[in-house]
């Protein structure tokens, strides 16, 4: 009876000790190596990894705070503050060169070679002196008027068209008088020579 208690006991004292060296061994292992660390730690990888794969897709202009887009209009108004001074400083932009010529030279000009003409006049200001031949209101708009010159001769067929002028100036020109215009060259050919936002001097 003596031997069987003992043998019991003894059972009884290498159970406990070895669940005492089981506990032992999971109370002295890292902290890294726990399951209440390592299974967070998988799940903040795993959000950090998915959160830099979708970065590039997620608005941010909606998950902004107040404060945040305050801070931000301010860092983006201090460059353009900044840039203000140097903007004021650039030269302005030069103006269109402003070529005077008469109506009957510019016609010929036209008549005689286009391309060269149209070289000669793209992109500037003409100042045209001639003789009326008609003012007409635009075919488009009946607020603006047509003033068409040439070089004085009966029997013109091409005119230099001043197109834009408004009615209240066109009511003022005479019939074959002679004026001088300004507009910004627009095409020349067959039909003549057309200036846009013209104006009579």
């Amino acid at each position: 009876m003596t031997d069987k208690a003992t043998l019991t006991e003894a059972k009884r004292d290498g159970k406990a000790q070895a669940a005492a060296d089981k506990a032992y061994r999971k109370a002295t292992r890292p902290w890294f190596k726990k399951k209440r660390f390592i299974i967070p730690l998988i799940i903040v990888v795993i959000a950090i990894v998915s959160s830099m794969a979708n970065g590039g897709k997620s608005n941010s202009s909606a998950t902004a705070t107040p404060a945040t887009d305050a801070s931000a209009v301010a860092s983006a108004a201090a460059p353009a503050a900044a840039a203000a001074p140097a903007a004021a400083a650039a030269p302005a932009k030069a103006a269109p060169e402003v070529v005077q010529v008469e109506a009957g030279t510019l016609l010929a000009d036209f008549k005689g070679n286009e391309a060269a003409a149209d070289a000669k006049y793209k992109g500037k200001v003409l100042q045209v002196t001639g003789f009326v031949d008609k003012v007409d209101t635009e075919f488009l708009d009946k607020d603006q008027y047509i003033v068409r010159l040439d070089n004085g001769d009966k029997y013109n067929f091409l005119h230099v068209n001043c197109n834009d002028v408004p009615a209240a100036r066109a009511a003022t020109i005479v019939p074959e008088s002679a004026i001088t215009v300004r507009g910004t060259f627009q095409d020349g050919g067959d039909l003549g020579v057309e200036l846009k936002a013209c104006e009579v001097l």
